[in-house]
């Protein structure tokens, strides 16, 4: 498996199980419960005097399409809130990648409007610093 499949997979394993469509650098607008994480630069790597990389840096956005309704948009906020404890709080479970640390951008979890199929959107960043193994 490439490095940054693991990296997904690594994010992926921190999700809660109550949405199953779980898509990498995309996902379906008009599909409620769908699941997209995306990774963008985040700060500088850091490397030591040597050349070597102390540890790589990336930004993860975990977005979900949430059911229209408001106990639909409480469960997704409370999906991600939960993501955000867990990826903050809990080891790296795949072999070959290690989490130096995980923070959060902004608020755990943020509605963020709804899409041009009318289906509420909810976000959460995470600043997160890995090494590969």
């Amino acid at each position: 498996m490439g490095s940054m499949m693991l990296l997904y997979e690594a994010v992926r394993r921190k999700l809660p199980d109550k949405y199953k469509n779980v898509f990498y650098q995309y996902m379906r607008d008009d599909q409620i419960g769908d699941v997209g994480i995306y990774l963008y630069q985040g700060e500088n790597d850091l490397y030591t005097i040597d050349g070597e990389t102390q540890y790589n840096t990336v930004k993860v956005h975990v977005q979900v399409n949430a059911d229209k309704s408001t106990q639909g948009l409480q469960e997704a906020l409370d999906y991600l809130t939960e993501f955000v404890d867990r990826i903050e709080n809990e080891q790296c479970d795949i072999s070959n990648i290690s989490f130096i640390s995980a923070d959060h951008i902004g608020p755990k979890a943020i509605p963020i409007g709804r899409n041009e199929f009318d289906i509420q959107v909810v976000k959460s960043d995470i600043q997160l610093k890995y090494v590969f193994d």
